[in-house]
């Protein structure tokens, strides 16, 4: 956070490049070597071990996530060596896309750490490894080459099916105006507190839907009663702040207007993510490139001489952005994603029998 102000303030281009380059560095260093933490790990190793002798049609994890298990386990038999690459390619395609597309390179990737850290990064593998590859197809949505982007959706939905939402940011880069956006936030906001009418919709869609897809909505509407439910106060202020950048930033041009109208994709699922969580799961791909629009709160805003209050402003947005993370760090208990964090190449013996984890 203290790098993402200096830079808001004008941190010299060179020392931004490698401040950036060092910080992204360490996280993929911190999430790769990290050892049997996160929410999904013993499904993850479990699936590793059983690699080489599981059929891909019968498993419920998507293909190409198996393959690539399955070249790790012949090559390395070391999940570690995996969960390193998988972090290291995120990390890389989070880079490339923040590089290109982003004025303020390190608020971009202290959004990212403060918004998706715990519940991401930490956790979902194969999910990570989709959004990186949906990062990294981001070149052919403004270059309007579609079936090399629906192409590399289709390679991202073989690690996660959800993916395949992602299929509607190709039609983003388009000017919408300002009024749309905004109702269909709203309308989402108020349609979450509605979620039964969202379940039933859902489940009357399910037989429609690729096979896989089908199966992982109806496996996640028959849980839904064992979620968390976002927190709709949260929730309501991120729409509010998402109104606010969508009538202050001029969108003079396409590029600017795919963020923008990102931004609001993302809101309407999580506004509907109220009532049935799984919305919250799909947002994730259009979040991302919300991360770039969160970005303008720095600029539309104009506090001239008075730089103490921006400063001000810099700080509380940062803190509004960390609340999710400072929960995650004072919420213990039920599968706690550091309770404590180890460490693969360093780490206590009795870290080997961590709660039910031990399944090598």
């Amino acid at each position: 956070m203290i790098a993402s102000i200096f830079e808001i303030y004008g941190m010299k281009s060179l020392y931004k490049k490698y401040m950036f380059i060092a910080l992204i560095t360490i996280l993929a260093l911190f999430v790769g070597l990290r050892y049997k933490t996160g929410y999904d790990y013993s499904g993850y190793i479990r699936h590793f071990n059983k690699s080489v002798i599981i059929d891909l049609a019968d498993t419920r994890i998507e293909p190409g996530f198996m393959i690539v298990n399955r070249v790790f386990k012949s090559v390395f038999d070391n999940y570690f060596v995996l969960q390193f690459f998988f972090a290291c390619f995120f990390c890389f395609a989070a880079f490339k896309f923040i590089t290109k597309y982003s004025k303020y390179q390190i608020v971009s990737l202290t959004f990212i750490v403060l918004l998706y850290f715990y519940a991401f990064l930490m956790a979902q593998i194969r999910q990570a490894t989709a959004v990186g590859i949906v990062l990294l197809a981001t070149k052919y949505i403004f270059s309007r080459k579609p079936v090399q982007f629906f192409c590399m959706v289709l390679l991202a939905s073989m690690f996660h099916i959800s993916a395949i939402v992602a299929v509607l940011l190709y039609f983003l880069y388009r000017n919408y105006g300002k009024v749309i956006p905004i109702v269909f936030m709203i309308s989402a906001f108020v349609l979450g507190h509605k979620g039964t009418i969202i379940m039933l919709l859902l489940y009357i869609m399910s037989p429609f839907m690729p096979e896989r897809m089908s199966k992982r909505i109806l496996f996640f509407l028959e849980n839904e009663s064992d979620v968390q439910r976002p927190n709709e106060y949260y929730i309501l202020l991120l729409i509010l702040i998402a109104i606010f950048l969508v009538l202050k930033v001029k969108n003079n041009d396409k590029k600017t207007s795919f963020f923008l109208n990102a931004l609001a994709v993302a809101m309407i699922l999580r506004g509907m993510s109220i009532g049935v969580t799984l919305f919250n799961r799909v947002s994730i791909y259009f979040s991302m490139y919300a991360i770039i629009t969160y970005t303008y709160l720095f600029s539309v805003i104009n506090f001239n001489k008075l730089k103490d209050l921006f400063l001000i402003y810099v700080c509380a947005i940062m803190v509004f952005f960390g609340a999710p993370y400072v929960k995650h760090i004072t919420e213990t208990g039920h599968k706690a994603h550091f309770e404590p964090y180890y460490n693969v190449l360093e780490h206590p013996y009795k870290a080997q029998f961590r709660r039910d984890w031990n399944e090598e």
